[in-house]
């Protein structure tokens, strides 16, 4: 017979194999020793004092691949050799010597690839072990540290605050970005409500109710927050402009909390993240594992329930028997129970189950329910004999590895930049939706494409360079380049990538943060043309002022002459600028620039200016020069000419010869009715100015003529641009 004995209580229950002295209490099982240990689904071997093998049961036989009655009776070290100057040789004789129960954990010398979960203890004849396979839990426990590794990644790489919250708006987490944009650290908030630390004002600076809080609308109704513009306060009361989306976390349809970004767009810069999480989620395995034996009558009725039935359900195993065991199996999941065990137990088969049960705590555990039929030497079938395992840990890890999958995947796809994840050939394995709309190409397309069949020709070898560089070192780096769309759209990024790493330590992948700074760009090259073209400018308009300066001086007969000359003329210049700047330097139509010269020379209820001619289109230098020459033609006539009386006209005409190549201006000047005309003694400046400064700016031809009945100016230009 196989009773329990139960050691000091732990995190888990623990379960002490020995020998008893006297038989377990309750009814007597029908089968010997042997069938309950062969039906535990646990590895159980014991050892004489000699180390000879005195017990193999049918898991060992499985594990090892050998038959019991190969093993039993041979001294171990000779049988298995390779364990010689192991840890389980040295864990079983400090056992055997001491007299001691040693528990550990260590990659199989038999086996070598799976990991085993070992207890060995002190018999009376001489050393009991009983071990199980816990590689799928490693490895379950690798993958969820890689997931976790993963995450670090990302929020160490995003230049925006990442906070995530429970159900009650509390800070869980928050990344260094987030310290560094609002002064707080992690410790300052978490567990502390983020509304009343960074959100307590209206951008107004009147108080802030939660209530009205728009980020609360992810608790009160499920529903997230997308880019919405707002202000947040740092810790010392600074106001930031800031773009945030939040998003709800939801467990089984439940809202949990929720993932709040926050842009800073009042400075727009990036910065390094530092992610401090430690979180591990290990469990302390008993002393041995918790196992619940028991055998069943050929009608499927429980006859033996050995004494953890009691530790785990706090009510005495003789309450198991018969159909007694139903009565602690969770009533959501009894009817399939039921429906499984009996359909193998018709067939005869062996039996495996996963099922929800209720401790004596009240509290829902998982355990893995295992039996086969048991025979007698006449094959008659008697029953059943199996062994529940608790599962519990293993399935709160696929529970945390699950949440851990979601939260990056809610992280990944929300982040405003662009994600993607490579090999270290450059080949893609995942991109998020920001990534491929940067690219312009669907997910499914990148998964076939490397960075490089994205990435601008020319800026292909620096980032192969870099790339390289940075894999081998195993350090980040930051590179601004260029995309190339399908459609032939370029696009400027600034991308900062990284190389992640396992749970060993050994490269395993590349992440790259992408942000589109194409117009950042393109305000840059617009900057840089304004200037350039200003400076132009500039150095224009001084070079006419000097010249129009300089030739006034030269020419004026009083102070006050020189004076008035160079004051018009200057505002006629300026009158030339505000048209050209309202058609931004471009140019300006011909009817625009005469208006604006005989603006000042028109008054209400008089028409002496008579004007006709078809829309023309003037380069900006062919505009200012006509403009300086109808300021002289005007002052001349308000001095001597036809505005000089009340009855004077002028008039202005012109029209334009397509015959020619390229095209010509023909612009007229005439005065008439005004007082008679006599040639000068000598040419002024502004005649100088129309005759040949006029001529030689336009690459044409002007002549002036003093006719008596009024003086006549004549252009004849190419138009360049028509």
């Amino acid at each position: 017979m196989v009773q329990r004995r139960y050691g000091p209580r732990k995190a888990s229950p623990v379960v002490h194999h020995s020998v008893p002295s006297e038989p377990a209490p309750g009814p007597a099982p029908e089968q010997p020793t042997e069938d309950i240990l062969d039906g535990i689904g646990e590895a159980f071997l014991s050892f004489d004092r000699e180390w000879r093998i005195t017990y193999f049961n049918r898991a060992c036989e499985e594990f090892f691949g050998v038959p019991r009655e190969q093993a039993l009776g041979a001294v171990v070290w000779s049988f298995y050799p390779v364990m010689v100057g192991t840890e389980f040789e040295r864990q079983y004789r400090k056992a055997m010597t001491e007299r001691v129960s040693v528990e550990f954990q260590s990659e199989s010398v038999v086996r070598p690839g799976r990991w085993l979960e070992v207890r060995a203890f002190p018999t009376r004849q001489g050393l009991g072990v009983g071990f199980r396979d816990i590689t799928e839990r490693r490895r379950a426990d690798e993958e969820l540290r890689y997931q976790l590794d993963l995450m670090h990644a990302i929020t160490n790489n995003t230049a925006e605050a990442l906070f995530l919250m429970d159900e009650g708006g509390r800070v869980s987490f928050m990344n260094p970005a987030a310290e560094s944009m609002f002064g707080f650290s992690a410790e300052e908030m978490r567990g502390r409500v983020l509304h009343d630390l960074i959100h307590h004002h209206r951008p107004d600076g009147s108080p802030f109710p939660i209530s009205e809080c728009p980020l609360g609308a992810v608790f009160r109704a499920g529903t997230g927050l997308r880019l919405h513009d707002d202000v947040f306060f740092t810790k010392d009361g600074k106001p930031i402009d800031v773009s945030c989306s939040n998003s709800p976390i939801l467990k089984d349809g439940r809202v949990v909390g929720a993932a709040l970004v926050v842009r800073d767009i009042t400075a727009r810069k990036r910065r390094e993240a530092a992610l401090r999480e430690s979180e591990a989620r290990f469990r302390h395995m008993a002393d041995s594992a918790p196992a619940l034996i028991w055998m069943t009558d050929e009608h499927g009725r429980y006859i033996f329930a050995n004494m953890h039935h009691d530790y785990l359900f706090g009510r005495p195993a003789q309450e198991m028997l018969g159909s007694g065991w139903k009565s602690v199996l969770h009533p959501d999941d009894l009817d399939a129970y039921e429906v499984k065990f009996f359909a193998a137990f018709r067939d005869r088969q062996p039996f495996s189950a996963e099922v929800r049960v209720i401790d004596r705590h009240g509290h829902v555990r998982w355990l893995r329910c295992e039996g086969v039929p048991r025979l007698d030497d006449a094959h008659t079938f008697l029953g059943y004999t199996g062994c529940n395992i608790d599962i519990t840990d293993a399935k709160d890890h696929e529970a945390a590895l699950r949440e851990s999958q979601e939260q990056f995947a809610a992280m990944f796809n929300q982040a405003s930049v662009g994600l993607a994840e490579g090999d270290f050939k450059g080949r893609l394995i995942r991109a998020n939706s920001r990534f491929c709309a940067i690219v312009g190409r669907p997910l499914e397309e990148l998964m076939t494409l490397r960075m490089q069949d994205v990435t601008h020709p020319e800026d292909v070898p620096r980032h192969i360079a870099l790339f390289r560089r940075s894999v081998e070192a195993g350090e980040p780096f930051e590179i601004e380049k260029r995309y190339i769309r399908p459609n032939g759209e370029i696009v400027w990024v600034h991308s900062s990538l990284t190389v992640v790493r396992d749970a060993q330590g050994q490269r395993r992948t590349v992440l790259a943060a992408v942000l589109d700074i194409t117009e950042r760009k393109r305000l840059e090259e617009h900057r840089t043309l304004l200037i350039n073209e200003l400076n132009h400018r500039v150095k224009n308009t001084l070079a006419t002022v000097q010249s129009v300066a300089s030739q006034t001086l030269r020419n004026a007969i009083s102070p006050t002459q020189a004076r008035d000359d160079l004051e018009g003329r200057l505002i006629a210049l300026s009158r030339a600028h505000d048209v050209l700047t309202r058609e931004s330097w471009e140019g300006a139509n011909l009817d625009e620039v005469i208006a604006g010269a005989i603006e000042p020379y028109r008054h209400r209820g008089e028409n002496r200016f008579r004007i006709k001619g078809p829309e023309i289109r003037l380069l900006p230098r062919m505009a200012l020069a006509i403009a300086m020459a109808l300021q002289e033609l005007i002052t001349n006539a308000v001095k001597y000419g036809a505005l000089s009386n009340d009855e004077g006209e002028v008039r202005i005409t012109w029209s334009v010869d397509r015959s020619r190549q390229p095209a010509h201006l023909l612009l007229r000047w005439q005065e008439m009715k005004g007082p008679p005309v006599q040639a000068p003694s000598r040419r002024g400046f502004g005649s100088r100015l129309i005759e040949r400064s006029l001529a030689q700016d336009l690459g044409g031809e002007v002549k002036i003529e003093f006719a008596r009945t009024g003086v006549v100016c004549s252009l004849d230009a190419p138009i360049e641009g028509t």
